[in-house]
């Protein structure tokens, strides 16, 4: 992702209107006249506060901009050990290492993230630093995809099958699904919530037909990753809990499945109020407001 990306992909959307506005505008001046990004970004880190730093921090930790990472630092951000996480999750080690000098040290947490990224040289480094929780990396490895480091890591211990069947799931990793199953996980439920959420409608059939039949909370699931095929496939199975599903839509910032749900007689305001907050969708916490929401 490059800097223009950042901006626009998550900085933006966490702006106040007012922020927002201002933004738009130098933008604009500053696209017209020079075509250069590096003004926005100039007058962008003017207007970071510490309610969205953490969230900057993970991104720029996962792309790799150490001078972001040490920016928003100073804009108060200090949830490090996630950001060393989102840093092993990408691979970059000279963020890694700026976090160990920080001081940093949960080992596990960070085995996760390069587990995740399929980052091998980082993975045996945090072994080396002692990192030794294989059932989490084990975890990672599936969500990733990575052939390899499962294998690595079932022969180190691991062997939490249906934990890693439902990271597999939400992946859409069709062959370390099979290999879980094969290995005894049997879960069919937990493997459909995430398989529901990634949009993995060939496994959510596979699942299916394995006995899954949790609806209700797949339907909320896909709707928090916005895929309508699976929303309307639930439904014709025979989920109608339309204010759980709202939530979902709501976390994931799926206006139009907001809308769908709300058609469908969901009216839960505070519960998606709260939602769309953590989710960060300011359009949507107005929605809900307006609504009456007042929690």
């Amino acid at each position: 992702m490059l800097l223009k990306d950042l901006l626009i992909n998550l900085i933006i959307p966490q702006l106040s209107p007012i922020n927002l506005s201002r933004l738009q505008c130098v933008s604009k001046q500053f696209l017209l006249l020079t075509k250069s990004f590096q003004h926005i970004i100039d007058q962008w880190k003017k207007l970071i506060n510490d309610k969205t730093s953490n969230k900057c921090l993970y991104e720029a930790s996962k792309q790799g901009h150490l001078d972001l990472v040490q920016f928003f630092i100073t804009k108060g951000a200090n949830d490090w050990n996630w950001a060393l996480r989102c840093a092993s999750i990408g691979g970059h080690k000279d963020v890694v290492q700026f976090f160990i000098d920080k001081g940093l040290n949960d080992w596990n947490v960070a085995l996760n993230g390069a587990s995740i990224g399929g980052h091998k040289d980082l993975v045996q480094f945090f072994i080396d630093k002692g990192a030794n929780h294989w059932n989490s990396a084990l975890c990672g490895a599936s969500l990733g995809g990575h052939k390899d480091l499962v294998q690595f890591f079932i022969d180190k211990g691991a062997n939490r099958w249906n934990e890693a069947l439902s990271y597999a799931s939400e992946g859409g990793h069709k062959d370390l699904v099979q290999l879980f199953i094969d290995k005894g996980a049997n879960d069919w439920n937990l493997a459909l919530y995430s398989a529901s959420q990634g949009g993995h409608t060939d496994l959510v059939k596979l699942l299916i037909t394995k006995g899954a039949n949790g609806w209700n909370t797949a339907l909320s699931c896909a709707s928090q990753g916005g895929h309508k095929d699976l929303v309307q496939l639930f439904i014709d199975k025979g989920a109608n809990a339309w204010d759980h599903a709202l939530l979902g839509a709501s976390y994931g910032g799926h206006n139009d499945l907001v809308q769908f749900f709300i058609d469908k007689g969901a009216n839960d305001w505070n519960t998606a109020l709260h939602y769309a907050k953590l989710g960060g969708h300011k359009d949507l916490v107005q929605l809900f407001i307006d609504k009456g929401a007042n929690d």
